[in-house]
């Protein structure tokens, strides 16, 4: 992991505009991960009109009883 600010920056960018193909799909995103702020910010920076939902926790989301993925749809825990 690396704590270059200029480096942090261009990873948060792309997986911003990862994200964001996505998302101008019409596809839902979901993340289960910790301290995803870097990455919403950036994202909200690039299209505001996003909608964002924050559960805290992967434990929180596993327990909302929620369908995460559907069959046709992929679904990777990093």
């Amino acid at each position: 992991m690396t704590h270059d600010p200029k480096k942090l920056l261009s990873y948060w960018h792309k997986a911003a505009e990862t994200v964001l193909v996505s998302l101008s799909a019409g596809l839902d995103v979901v993340f289960l991960v910790e301290g995803f702020g870097h990455l919403v910010r950036t994202v909200l920076e690039k299209e505001p009109s996003i909608k964002i939902e924050t559960i805290a926790g992967v434990a929180a989301a596993a327990s909302s009883g929620k369908t995460l993925v559907e069959v046709e749809f992929h679904n990777a825990v990093l």
